[in-house]
């Protein structure tokens, strides 16, 4: 049985991916329309929950340089729950 906080990060996921779905046909639609653009210019930024090297969460986005949308990201953690329940 998932606890009331699993059921809010199904739902937040179930939205981003939403989101996502929207934005990469946005950005589709403007490479189509674009003057033989056959490249997508993307950069990359991440950042850390605390500083230093003690922070255990991170996350890191791509974003299209054409539109500013973030095309992609990715949550990182050095710490699974999961193993750390299957243990007990």
């Amino acid at each position: 049985m998932g606890s009331v906080r699993d059921g809010w990060i199904m739902h937040i996921l179930w939205h981003l991916k939403t989101y996502l779905r929207e934005i990469h046909r946005e950005i589709k639609n403007v490479y189509e329309n674009g003057a033989e653009i056959t490249d997508l210019s993307v950069s990359f930024d991440g950042t850390w929950l605390t500083r230093g090297h003690t922070s255990l969460i991170g996350v890191g986005c791509v974003i299209d340089m054409l539109t500013g949308y973030v095309v992609d990201f990715e949550v990182m953690s050095k710490v699974c729950r999961h193993c750390s329940v299957a243990k007990k």
